[in-house]
């Protein structure tokens, strides 16, 4: 990592943001591109994720879609079912605390 010039204008001329790689690695891909330079061998090359086709990543979509709303359609009702009315209450006073402020505690005291 280069860094050029000075933070302050009074001191030097103007600077720029440091460089950094392109391309992201983990602690372990560091630790083999180290050894690699060390020892003289080529750097190793990063593992990507394969790519997806599009029809693929359309089938995904859909079925992560249906999952979602067969989920969705049952959470809430059964989350009501198992909330007594006093956490219903505490519930409803800490969003209208959050949504209106201070003003919420006495409306709703």
């Amino acid at each position: 990592m280069k860094f050029l010039g000075r933070a302050n204008p009074a001191h030097g001329p103007p600077c720029r943001m440091p460089t950094r790689p392109s391309k992201k690695e983990d602690v372990f891909q560091a630790a083999a591109r180290i050894v690699a330079q060390v020892t003289g061998e080529p750097p190793p090359r990063l593992i990507r994720k394969p790519e997806i086709s599009e029809e693929e990543r359309k089938l995904r979509s859909q079925a992560a879609s249906i999952l979602g709303k067969l989920g969705g359609s049952k959470g809430g009702k059964a989350r009501a079912r198992n909330l007594t009315a006093g956490r219903r209450k505490e519930i409803a006073t800490k969003a209208a605390r959050s949504r209106w402020g201070k003003g919420a505690e006495a409306a709703g005291g």
